[in-house]
């Protein structure tokens, strides 16, 4: 569920996610493996055994609970921490950029929003050392973690690209590649075994570029120039974009680790943060 944060305060998150009908289901739970299908049934997750993603999210709102509970939160706390949780995770995975500062003001933003009182913008739901280890917490195990929730939950982008020569009409596909089947109708062979990257099949839809060991008296006047200019422009433009996108990720990279070596040197200095939480 999406959450905006205005600009007076944030949006009070009790009872968002979790009901209590909810909290008490996962009360009786009496085992880890219980608990974990309670939750994978309550957010439709019931696939977390073969989907690494919903495995991520399951065991985030798990260790999520168990910490409420390891604090005494009551029902309410334990709903506004765990939406807070899941709002964090949610604006973290909304865009395949780097938002690693957006997501951790947009969690001060909740946070702050459910420990002053000033309604009807805020609630003071959670008190100063309660609010002091929830930070603790989702920065020890949420934030130092950010690049591998954003790595699992952002798609993958595939870039295809096309060449057309302004001048040169299109060349139609050769006869060869076109075939009758059983029933008179007209078929294209498939690609050879270079595969839909060679250089015959290189270019836009129904174009074709002359191969290395074609015959260059069956090339078309100006094609000798042409291929040329296009392998000597495609090897530079590759190999610039090459250099260009390593040094873009050093420096994302470089600059992830100065906010990340930032924010746990502010929580350093303000409390000692949580060890490692365990399943029970």
């Amino acid at each position: 569920m999406p959450v905006e944060v205005n600009r007076k305060g944030g949006s009070i998150l009790i009872w968002a996610d979790l009901t209590a009908e909810h909290l008490i289901r996962l009360e009786q739970c009496h085992s880890a493996e219980e608990k974990t299908s309670a939750i994978a049934d309550i957010f439709d997750l019931k696939s977390f055994d073969d989907d690494l993603k919903s495995e991520i999210v399951v065991d985030l709102y798990f260790y999520a609970l168990q910490f409420a509970e390891e604090m005494k939160f009551s029902r309410e706390q334990t709903s506004a921490f765990f939406s807070i949780v899941k709002a964090t995770h949610h604006k973290c995975i909304e865009t395949p950029f780097d938002n690693m500062q957006a997501t951790f003001d947009f969690f001060k933003e909740l946070v702050l929003c459910h420990s002053v009182r000033r309604p009807p913008y805020s609630v003071g739901l959670f008190n100063p050392d309660q609010v002091q280890k929830v930070m603790d917490y989702v920065l020890r195990t949420y934030f130092k973690h950010f690049k591998m929730y954003k790595f699992a939950f952002t798609p993958k982008v595939r870039l295809d690209l096309s060449f057309k020569y302004i001048g040169i009409p299109e060349t139609p596909l050769p006869e060869s590649e076109a075939v009758e089947d059983k029933d008179g109708e007209q078929a294209v062979e498939e690609p050879d075994a270079e595969g839909p990257e060679s250089p015959q099949r290189s270019g836009s839809a129904g174009e074709r570029l002359p191969s290395e060991g074609e015959n260059d008296d069956d090339m078309p006047e100006g094609m000798h120039e042409l291929r040329s200019l296009v392998e000597l422009t495609v090897t530079e433009q590759i190999q610039q974009l090459r250099l260009a996108v390593d040094e873009k990720i050093k420096t994302q990279d470089k600059k992830l680790a100065e906010k990340l070596s930032a924010v746990e040197g502010a929580s350093a200095l303000s409390g000692k943060a949580p060890g490692k939480q365990k399943k029970k």
